[in-house]
């Protein structure tokens, strides 16, 4: 997640092994991202599948006005990234809470990074621990 100064939204990029969001929609909506490539459904389900297992708090207020910006490929992984709109000024905390994939592998450890300005924080969150906050001003 990168927040720029006078940009009005927070940027958010998550990475996903192509196998793993394929087994996502594959249990969830019987659909096959690599035969059903065309299906129109396909990015609607991984956002609803992202942003049921992201929750983002900027100052204690939850924020969920999200746009998709588009799709990439680092490898075997796949890059969606969001900006997360409504984020008026620089925020004071960022609270982050990752549990994609978590009911899949026990092990799973998502890994969150937050930028503000020069400061850059990044945090791994296992299902023990699925919550991470960055304070701004400490």
């Amino acid at each position: 997640m990168q927040y720029d100064e006078g940009k009005n939204f927070l940027s958010v990029k998550v990475q996903i092994f192509e196998t793993d969001i394929q087994e996502v929609l594959m249990i969830a909506h019987g659909i096959d991202i690599v035969k059903d490539g065309n299906n129109p459904n396909i990015q609607k389900y991984v956002d609803e599948y992202i942003w049921h297992n992201l929750k983002i708090q900027i100052d204690g207020a939850l924020k969920n006005d999200y746009v998709f910006i588009k799709k990439g490929k680092n490898f075997d992984a796949l890059i969606y990234e969001y900006q997360l709109k409504g984020v008026t000024k620089t925020p004071n905390t960022i609270k982050v809470e990752a549990t994609y994939l978590m009911e899949l592998f026990e092990d799973q450890t998502n890994i969150v990074t937050v930028s503000i300005g020069k400061r850059k924080k990044t945090f791994p969150l296992k299902a023990f621990n699925t919550e991470a906050e960055f304070k701004i001003n400490n």
